[in-house]
């Protein structure tokens, strides 16, 4: 090959990948070549990364950054928890005007955060990580906290004394607790902070190994490779200008065969992409001397399926979050979009905001007071709230009967209706309870 062959060999492999920045190779020992337009529109190398370990931290914490379906599956968590509304109550379920102190910092967690961006926050982390660890800043141990701190869980590590069987404290299982923040370690007491978790933690045998925490969203690496990987194929084949092939001449006179000049070749090469290419980006064709045709050499999105491969990855992982895909579907109808948002509340939601009441319960509220998130006020559980009201009246009117029938006592008839409703058949309160005193005196008489 001569030297002008060579430079145009070298120009045109130039020309083809002038658009796009070199992202190394995958697994397969496949070049990547990824647009400009995606890294330009980032400010790391991140967003065009397809290697995702999502059974680690850091990992963890890149997808949630560049990982579509992955970070919108986990706003909406986020989203729909924030729709609770937070109350602190006593045992009996009943606000009181001393646990103001307890209300306000929920409210107002941090100087940064409301209670509503907060909770938000605390539920993401809980289904990304399988555990949220939260910062608590106190003047003394028993303090109410001046405020509370949503810890990133890659900068959270607890360490153990490689001791769990035979053990009855914490202090004998947990080593040391820190934050490290760039350079500085945070060393936490265990008055300092509240770990949140539904997952399995797995203890280390071995002291000063860190506690780990196994979560569904562990096996989720392959569908964020899957889809970066064809977000970057399709980038590739838009801004690259779609099907690639090879041009030829169609005459077969004498003077129609003969061989093309580079000069000749580039012109042609030029005109047909200033008047056939796509989205302001010419075609990568080749041209050469023989028969004119166009010979395909590449694919598009709808022959690679793509999209096809976008939507399962993106159902994939609602399912692996808990939610289903209908939520998030544009096809579904709106009566499978209520039944999939009902059952994200009653499946995940509310569960995930009892176990989070609870732990904040035991880290902030003294005893006999505890924290309520409640969600009866959302619009797509109503129905269920009517389905009881009905069925209470149906049982209510059922052991009415029963009892004007002398087949029970009130008694017995208020032990059933407990399963109905929260009432405590044997202490009723209110008038009911007087009406029952009065009768007892007067048969007392």
């Amino acid at each position: 090959m001569g030297f002008f062959s060579k430079s145009f060999q070298k120009t045109s492999l130039k020309d083809m990948y002038s658009s796009a920045t070199y992202a190394g190779q995958d697994r397969g020992g496949n070049h990547i070549y990824v647009p400009n337009w995606i890294v330009s529109g980032y400010s790391g190398k991140d967003i065009y990364k397809t290697d995702f370990d999502l059974s680690t931290k850091v990992g963890k914490e890149l997808a949630l950054r560049v990982v579509e379906p992955f970070a919108m599956v986990l706003d909406r968590c986020g989203s729909m928890m924030r729709n609770g509304k937070i109350y602190v109550v006593d045992k009996n379920n009943n606000e009181k005007p001393r646990y103001a102190d307890i209300t306000n910092l929920l409210n107002r967690p941090n100087v940064m955060q409301n209670g509503k961006a907060f909770i938000k926050q605390v539920e993401i982390y809980l289904k990304a990580f399988g555990f949220c660890p939260i910062f608590l800043l106190r003047a003394t141990k028993k303090d109410l906290p001046k405020s509370m701190v949503v810890i990133p869980p890659s900068l959270f590590h607890i360490e153990g004394k490689g001791n769990l069987f035979r053990e009855t404290s914490k202090d004998s299982i947990v080593d040391r607790v820190y934050i490290q923040w760039g350079e500085r370690r945070l060393e936490l007491f265990e008055e300092d902070y509240v770990v949140i978790y539904d997952s399995i933690a797995h203890y280390p045998s071995k002291s000063g190994e860190e506690i780990t925490f196994y979560t569904p969203v562990d096996t989720l690496s392959a569908q964020a490779r899957n889809y970066m990987a064809q977000i970057i194929g399709r980038g590739n084949l838009i801004i690259n200008g779609g099907p690639k092939g090879i041009l030829y001449g169609d005459d077969t006179s004498d003077m129609g065969n003969a061989a093309l000049t580079p000069t000749e070749a580039d012109n042609l090469m030029a005109k047909f992409k200033r008047k056939f290419g796509i989205v302001n980006k010419l075609y990568e064709i080749m041209v050469t001397n023989k028969k004119v045709g166009w010979i395909s050499i590449g694919s598009n999105t709808q022959g690679l399926m793509l999209h096809e491969e976008s939507e399962a990855c993106k159902n994939e992982i609602a399912n692996t979050i808990g939610l289903q895909p209908d939520l998030f579907s544009q096809g579904a109808t709106f009566d499978n979009k209520e039944a999939a948002k009902k059952a994200a509340y009653q499946d995940l939601i509310i569960p995930d905001s009892e176990l989070i009441a609870q732990a904040l319960t035991e880290s902030i509220c003294p005893d006999g007071v505890h924290i309520v998130i409640d969600f009866s006020h959302v619009s797509c559980l109503q129905d269920d709230r009517m389905k009881n009201a009905q069925s209470l009246s149906s049982v209510s009117q059922a052991l009415n009967n029963l009892v004007n029938d002398g087949v029970i006592t009130i008694d017995e008839a208020r032990k059933e209706l407990a399963n109905y409703m929260d009432i405590d058949p044997d202490k009723p309160i209110g008038e009911f309870k007087n009406n029952q005193i009065n009768i007892s005196n007067e048969g007392n008489q």
